[in-house]
């Protein structure tokens, strides 16, 4: 989990502020703009400050129907218009804050293609990269023209004019964006709309580590995986990541991690506590690039830095990590992240699963650093 956090001095009279940005995102007719006020009642309760930033496409639409979607200065104006919105929102905190968006700027890679795209965020001096993970987690309320396709309408939106294939395809190039980021979620339609909004709530609930912080997850020895298949996959994306661990402290395992491709990185750190064999205690925050060398003057002598690439795959309603590391040419880790212990799952048959090593300390990330480690 990834929490963003800015603290300020207490002591020279500002007060300390905790900055949350998430993205409801998903294709037509998902329910996005319809759960925001349930999101910004529930979270009020228990103590945020929630701030939503509407949805810009639509905005424009609205006031400029002249303009013709899916062109790039109609995307180009949409960043334009979000960015503003969002950089509002940053200023307008205090105290715990949650800002969620209504859609993200990653989500224009649905609408134009590849080098439009990066053309657009090259422009405001950013990347793939840093548009896709300067929000903090992602939530995709998946489309009703996929698995409630009787509910799919256009007319209670004046700007929608996609049919439910449209919608449908639009849905998995939505998603298709914003796979490879750190913490994506996906609220599909096995319910209705109110356990779907339940489950969306749960999910952001988890994140923000309400009532507590909490990591569970299930980890695979898997063979080898097809990573040709895996690279013309839309639903897969690949990210890579070296992770530093630090001297230990305070009984919590301490790294730093790099995490990005194609030279453009965002650093984190973390720190782990060990509640049982699947469950860690876990706070994680995002850090500057100088933040990170710094840190690296704590690094644990006894450990080597851990590379590896991480094939971020999002099937059967289940976001799946698969990490393929350097030392390793015949196996692999593929890792999910779970709600509850007892949340169910389905692995794609096309990964060869060789043994659960969830509770198997061997098999940790931590414990492959060790220097006099031979595999």
């Amino acid at each position: 989990m990834t929490l963003m956090m800015i603290k300020l001095d207490i002591a020279r009279g500002r007060i300390m502020k905790e900055i949350i940005k998430i993205v409801i995102t998903g294709g037509p007719c998902g329910g996005k703009t319809s759960a925001l006020p349930f999101i910004e009642k529930h979270f009020r309760l228990i103590g945020y400050n929630v701030i939503t930033v509407g949805e810009s496409a639509s905005e424009i639409l609205v006031s400029q129907p002249q303009i013709r979607c899916g062109t790039e200065e109609f995307q180009n104006a949409v960043m334009s218009v979000q960015l503003e919105k969002e950089e509002k929102a940053e200023k307008s905190v205090f105290g715990k804050t949650l800002i969620v968006c209504d859609r993200g700027i990653a989500d224009m890679a649905a609408y134009i293609d590849k080098p439009s795209y990066e053309k657009l965020i090259g422009g405001t001096g950013g990347n793939i990269v840093s548009a896709r993970d300067r929000y903090d987690a992602v939530f995709h309320m998946v489309t009703a023209a996929e698995g409630a396709e009787k509910y799919y309408f256009s007319g209670g939106n004046s700007v929608r004019m996609e049919n439910a294939q449209q919608a449908a395809n639009l849905d998995k190039r939505t998603l298709a964006a914003w796979v490879g980021h750190n913490h994506l979620r996906l609220i599909d339609n096995s319910t209705d709309f109110n356990g779907k909004v339940a489950r969306l709530i749960s999910e952001i609930e988890f994140f923000l580590g309400v009532p507590k912080s909490l990591e569970i997850e299930r980890k695979f020895l898997i063979k080898y995986p097809d990573t040709k298949l895996l690279e013309k996959m839309y639903n897969c994306h690949c990210v890579d990541i070296q992770q530093v661990y630090l001297t230990p402290k305070d009984g919590a395992n301490r790294r730093i991690r790099k995490r990005g491709e194609n030279g453009y990185y965002v650093c984190y750190f973390t720190e782990k506590r060990k509640i049982s064999n699947i469950i860690r205690e876990e706070y994680e925050k995002k850090i500057s690039e100088a933040e990170y060398e710094r840190l690296m003057e704590e690094a644990d002598p006894c450990r080597r830095p851990i590379t590896k690439k991480r094939y971020c795959l999002m099937e059967n309603g289940t976001y799946f990590e698969i990490d393929v590391f350097p030392f390793w040419k015949d196996k692999a880790f593929l890792e999910v992240e779970l709600l509850d212990e007892r949340q169910s799952f389905v692995i794609p048959n096309y990964i060869r699963v060789i043994r659960d090593v969830t509770k198997d300390r061997k098999y940790t990330n931590y414990a492959l650093s060790r220097k006099n480690l031979i595999e």
